[in-house]
């Protein structure tokens, strides 16, 4: 688990029948409204892919067409990701690519709080506290 800096929006979409995050990365001289004003907190949970192979099925789940980004819901970043245990790490996201000024914020910047995750019993975060779990490749996409 980890946080960047951004803010997080509540997105309901005709795209998909559920509701879905967009995460925006703040900055208080964004040009575009919809993402200035003061930087917030986005809470995230890293975890490392070692197959490159996993990347197009990735883009596919969020829509993101690497050779039309302008067209994609979702844009891959690179981002600084803040441990909870204060290390830094590089690692990729997903920016939301849309219109953002009718969707709700989440003020904590935590969906999972709102939704909790179902992950598998196996998955571990890279949170910088496990010596067995490393950093991501972020050269692989």
């Amino acid at each position: 688990m980890g946080t960047l800096p951004g803010r997080l929006v509540h997105v309901d979409s005709p795209l998909r029948r559920y509701p879905y995050p967009g995460y925006l990365p703040t900055s208080p001289d964004s040009p575009l409204p919809e993402i200035s004003g003061t930087l917030q907190s986005v809470v995230v949970e890293v975890l490392r892919i070692d197959d490159p192979a996993l990347w197009p099925a990735l883009d596919a789940l969020e829509r993101y067409l690497p050779e039309n980004a302008a067209d994609s819901e979702y844009v891959r970043v690179l981002v600084t990701v803040t441990t909870h245990g204060g290390t830094a790490l590089t690692s990729w996201t997903y920016r939301y690519n849309a219109a953002v000024a009718s969707y709700r914020d989440v003020p904590d910047g935590d969906w999972a709080r709102l939704y909790p995750p179902d992950l598998p019993g196996d998955v571990e975060p890279v949170d910088g506290t496990n010596p067995d779990v490393t950093t991501p490749d972020v050269t692989n996409p």
